[in-house]
Order: C-alpha cells, then sequence, then structure tokens
C-alpha cells in the first residue's frame, strides 16, 4: 500500500506546513483550494478534448494539473502581493487551528494528485493501490480522493454550472477500467475516432436462439427499476488500437474499456460478447466465481490480419428497464402527462453513448428492437436476394426501353 502511505504522509506534512504558517494563511490556502479544485474536476475535459489527438493517453492527467496547479499558484501569488500581513491569535491556538485546516487543504490538495496518478497509464494496481477488485466492488481506499470529488458534488455550482455526475457517475471506477489490461499488457489509450457503432440491438424474446444465452451473468436491479434487458452493441474499433509494438498484431479488447451511458448518466461494463459458430451465435460470457462477475477478466483477442482496417466485437450489456406497458403512472395527472412520464423513464434507461479508454465516443444511434444480428449467412443470403432483386429490376427496365415490333 505505497500509494496510501505516501498520500497520508504527504497530507500530514501539509497540514504541518500550515499550522507553522498560523491561522489566517491556512484560511487563505482553504479557500484557495477548494475553489481551485472544484474549478479544476468540474472543467478539465475542456482542455483534455484538445489534447486527444495528440495525448491521448496522458491528455486527462495534463489538463487536470494545469487547471488545478495554475490557478492556484497564480492565486496564491496575487493574495500575497496584496495582504502581507498576518492575524496571529497566539502561539498554540494559531498553530492548532491552522494545522486543522492544513489537514482539509492537504486532504483536498491530495485528493486531487491522487486522482491525477489514477488518469496515469499505469495499470489496475498503483503501487500496491487497487481501489476495485475484479468484480468492480470498492476494495482499497485512499479516502482523499473519493473526499475531493463529493467536495465539487456539494459545490457544483462552482464547476462551470454543472455536476461531474452528468457525465461520471463514478470517475474512480472508470479511471481503474480504463486503466485495467487484464495482464495482457495492451494499450490503454486510443485515438479519439477509432470507435464506431453501426447498429445495436434490443433481441427480446430472440435472445433465447443464441447458443448459451442463459449462461449471460446477471445485474442486480437498482431502485426505481422493474428489471433488466439484453442489449447487444456492435462495436468497430480501428487497427490502432493494437499495440505499437514491432511485430505485435493482437487486438487485446477488454470489456472494461468499453463504458455504455444511458440518458440517466449511468454507466454500464459488457457481461459478454457473442461470435458465430456453425451459422449461430454463441455467447461468451464473463466468468463469475463466488457469485462475483469477473468483469475485468473478460476480454477478447484476435490476431491482426494485416488487411481489414476495423475489428468488430458484439458486445453483450444489461441495461436497466423502464416499467412496463400497463404500469400506471398517472395519479392525479392527466393522459399526456402520464406518456411524459414514461418517455422521460424510457429516456433515461436507453443507451446513449459508448466511451472507449475514455478517449473514443460515439454514439448508440441505431437500435433494432427484437432482433439478433445477421450472422455471415444470412448477410450473404440478403446481399444475394438484394443482388437478384436489383438485376431484375434493370432487366424490367431494358425491356421497357427496348422499342416494340
Amino acid at each position: 500500500m505505497i500509494l496510501i502511505g505516501v498520500a497520508w504522509l504527504l497530507v500530514i506534512a501539509i497540514a504541518y506546513y500550515q499550522s507553522r504558517h498560523g491561522l489566517f494563511s491556512a484560511v487563505i490556502m482553504s479557500l484557495l483550494t477548494t475553489i481551485c479544485a472544484v474549478f479544476a474536476l468540474g472543467s478539465y475535459e475542456w482542455l483534455a478534448v484538445k489534447l486527444y489527438a495528440s495525448q491521448p493517453a496522458f491528455a486527462d492527467a495534463i489538463a487536470l494539473t494545469a487547471c488545478f496547479v495554475l490557478p492556484l499558484l497564480a492565486l496564491r501569488l496575487a493574495i500575497d502581493k496584496v495582504i502581507t500581513g498576518n492575524a496571529p491569535l497566539g502561539l498554540w491556538p494559531d498553530r492548532i487551528a491552522g494545522g486543522v485546516l492544513g489537514f482539509y487543504v492537504g486532504t483536498v490538495m491530495i485528493g486531487v494528485l491522487i486522482i491525477i496518478v489514477q488518469m496515469l497509464p499505469f495499470g489496475a494496481d498503483i503501487y500496491g493501490y487497487k481501489p476495485y477488485d475484479n468484480a468492480l466492488q470498492r476494495a482499497d481506499r485512499v479516502y482523499c480522493d473519493e473526499f475531493a470529488l463529493g467536495l465539487l458534488n456539494a459545490a457544483g455550482g462552482l464547476s462551470s454550472g454543472r455536476d461531474i455526475s452528468e457525465n461520471h457517475d463514478d470517475l474512480l471506477k472508470e479511471l481503474f477500467c480504463a486503466r485495467n489490461t487484464a495482464g495482457l499488457n495492451g494499450r490503454v489509450d486510443t485515438p479519439p475516432n477509432a470507435l464506431r457503432i453501426p447498429d445495436a440491438y434490443t433481441p427480446g424474446k430472440a435472445w433465447a436462439k443464441v447458443a448459451d444465452h442463459d449462461t449471460l451473468p446477471e445485474k442486480p436491479a437498482l431502485a426505481g427499476e422493474v428489471g433488466e434487458g439484453v442489449l447487444i452493441v456492435k462495436t468497430l474499433v480501428s487497427d490502432k488500437v493494437r499495440s505499437d509494438k514491432k511485430g505485435d498484431k493482437l487486438y487485446r479488447l477488454l470489456a472494461t474499456h468499453y463504458r455504455l451511458v444511458t440518458g440517466a448518466g449511468k454507466s454500464y461494463y459488457p457481461l459478454g460478447y457473442m461470435t458465430e459458430e456453425k451459422g449461430r451465435w454463441k455467447l461468451h460470457p464473463a466468468i463469475v466465481t463466488e457469485g462475483k462477475t469477473q468483469i475485468t477478466d473478460l476480454q477478447v483477442l484476435r490476431e491482426y490480419d494485416g488487411k481489414t482496417p476495423n475489428e468488430t466485437v458484439l458486445w453483450v450489456y444489461r441495461l436497466p428497464q423502464p416499467l412496463p406497458e400497463d404500469a400506471d403512472l398517472s395519479g392525479d395527472e392527466s393522459e399526456e402527462d402520464e406518456e411524459a412520464a414514461k418517455a422521460a423513464l424510457e429516456e433515461k434507461c436507453a443507451p446513449n453513448y459508448i466511451v472507449f479508454r475514455r478517449t473514443a465516443i460515439c454514439l448508440v444511434a441505431n437500435r433494432v428492437p427484437n432482433v439478433l444480428p445477421l450472422t455471415a449467412k444470412e448477410e450473404a443470403a440478403a446481399k444475394a436476394k438484394a443482388a437478384a432483386a436489383e438485376k431484375k429490376k434493370a432487366d424490367a427496365a431494358k425491356a421497357k426501353a427496348q422499342p416494340k415490333t
């Protein structure tokens, strides 16, 4: 637990430093640290997006560092120029009060620093610190990073007019999932244009046609949700997401790198993927050990053929479902209000977009209900049928154009 120990030693060092400078200095520093932390965590993305094309692995860390450190230094230097005196309360009262506020300052500053560290392309384990286990349940804790994010959410009005949870319902889990390599030593960064989603499917009863469909792990429904539905998302990733090591031809695609966000801003990760075997779809689910779904180990390994510019993976998610069609939401409301309430619920539960390795984002625009994707055999048959229909149409047009004798 090296990182945890170092983090708290730094917090204590900052508290001690502030105690030596007294309460007045600590009050100023606590205000500046709070404002800069809230501003940085709520606003760093606008700068990070501009760096994604050139520095996809380090863009978020660079942006958050710049948005926090530079304003904090500038404000502190400006205030020191304006206010040159002090307001001592007496030696020990001044030091004790300054140390208490210094502990707060240190917690916030180191909290932001720990978040920056987690944005770097380390593995899931950072110097002995692994915040989540393989089932994405909370494991180790530093607490400083959670405190800084909690401060942001509590003071959301200062963070560019929005709460960070609108885009990140659990930023720390998201960062952990993006760093995860499942021991494969693959890439955790990607160009921002590396992901495409041509179609998504809500198969309904057709899901029963998939081999081993009943092995898809369950995901407990959240409060206010009445059930779960299966969503199949057809994803295409560029060959640039492979390792940049010479001679490495493998795609190493981790389920945790595909974060799906619903209309309610909730994040979900795949619980399996599908492949075609003997003209039929087959499910490859995440392993369940002692009742826990090992999401971090769910992976797709495929060799690059040197020709195809994109690799296709059919990921399978479980998403919450809105209330059933016969649910009564009216109460004292009119029929129009009831329809609006149902539409709002459907929008919250609907898939919105997928974030691939934090820097590539693509909308889930086309959702096809009650069917499965076409297999290769079905696609070939559909193309042959379309070609035959086109030929028949062309022959009819040609015959119509010929002069009558």
